[in-house]
C-alpha cells in the first residue's frame, strides 16, 4: 500500500514536470520569435515604438520563464521537501510527549517537579550527585501523607550487576559500587523513617545493570542516558504523559518491579512494615 502511494506520488512528479517543461519551452519560443523578428529594421521602419514594447515583452518573457522554471523544478520542490521534513519533525515530536531536551541536570526544576508530584518513581545506579542535590526536597515530599515513592536500584549483592557496573566505571572498583549502591539504598530508607515522614516508599533490588536513568514526576517522565565516559553533559529527554517516551518509561519500570519478570525483588515497603508493626 506504501509502495503503490509512492510511485504515485512520483509518476505525479514526473507528469508535472513534463508538463511544466513543455509549457516553457513553447513559451520560451515564443519570445525568442519574437525577438528576432523585432531584428527586421525593414518591418518595423516607422514603428519603433511598437517595436520597442514586443523586444521587451520577449525579453521578459523568456527571463520570467526561466525564474519560473527554476522556482518550479528545483527551488519549489526543496522548499516544500524541507517543510515536509519539518512538519514530520513536529509530529514525531508531538508523538513522542517530548517537552525539553537539556543536556545539563542543572537545566531542570527538580525542586518544582518533586514538589508539585504525588508519585515519585525512580530507577539509577546511586544518582549520589542527583540526591545530595534534591535532599530537602525528598524530604518535604516524604512529609505528605499522600506521597508514594517507587525506588530501583542495582541489586549490591549480585556479582553479575556489579561486575558488569564495573566494567562500565573505569574509575570506581567493585568495592566502591558496592557501597555507593547501599548508601542509596540507606538514604532513602531514611527519608521514609524521618521524625515527620508520612509517605510511603517501596523499594525494589533489580539483577539487571540500568542503562540510563529514570525519573517520573506524576505525569512528567525524565530519561537520562548513561554515558560510557565522562562528559560535560548527557541528554535528558523530558516528556509528558500520553506520548510514546512516557508510555516507554512506564512500561519498562513495571516491567521491571513486575515479580513475574523475575528482574527485581522488593526490599523495603514501609507501608507493609508499618502494616505489620500495627498487627503485632
Amino acid at each position: 500500500m506504501i509502495d503503490n502511494k509512492y510511485y504515485e506520488y512520483k509518476l505525479h512528479r514526473h507528469r508535472t514536470s513534463l508538463i511544466t517543461a513543455l509549457l516553457v519551452a513553447v513559451f520560451m519560443g515564443i519570445g525568442a520569435i519574437l525577438l528576432v523578428w523585432v531584428q527586421n529594421e525593414i518591418y518595423w521602419t516607422g514603428h519603433e515604438t511598437l517595436r520597442t514594447l514586443v523586444r521587451d515583452f520577449g525579453s521578459i518573457l523568456i527571463v520570467t520563464l526561466t525564474v519560473l522554471t527554476l522556482w518550479e523544478l528545483a527551488l519549489r520542490r526543496s522548499f516544500r521537501d524541507e517543510l515536509l521534513n519539518v512538519v514530520n519533525l513536529s509530529r514525531q515530536i508531538h508523538d513522542a510527549g517530548l517537552l525539553n531536551l537539556p543536556w545539563s541536570p542543572l537545566d531542570i526544576d527538580w525542586k518544582t517537579l518533586i514538589n508539585q508530584a504525588s508519585e515519585i518513581d525512580i530507577i539509577f545506579a546511586y544518582g549520589k550527585t542527583w540526591r545530595g542535590n534534591n535532599k530537602p526536597f525528598l524530604v518535604d515530599f516524604m512529609k505528605k501523607s499522600s506521597s508514594k515513592m517507587r525506588i530501583v536500584l542495582p541489586d549490591h549483592e549480585s556479582n553479575h550487576v556489579i561486575d558488569e557496573l564495573t566494567e562500565r566505571s573505569s574509575k570506581k572498583t567493585s568495592a566502591e559500587l558496592k557501597e555507593k549502591i547501599k548508601n542509596a539504598e540507606d538514604h532513602f530508607i531514611a527519608l521514609s523513617e524521618g521524625e515527620e515522614a508520612k509517605g510511603k516508599l517501596k523499594l525494589w533490588r533489580m539483577n539487571i545493570a540500568p542503562v540510563f536513568a529514570l525519573y517520573r514526576f506524576d505525569d512528567i517522565v525524565i530519561i537520562s542516558i548513561y554515558s560510557h565516559k565522562k562528559l560535560v553533559g548527557v541528554p535528558h529527554l523530558v516528556c509528558k504523559k500520553g506520548g510514546q517516551v512516557f508510555d516507554f518509561a512506564t512500561t519498562q519500570l513495571e516491567t521491571i518491579i513486575s515479580g513475574d519478570a523475575g528482574r527485581a525483588k522488593l526490599v523495603y515497603d514501609n507501608d507493609r512494615d508499618k502494616s505489620l508493626e500495627q498487627c503485632n
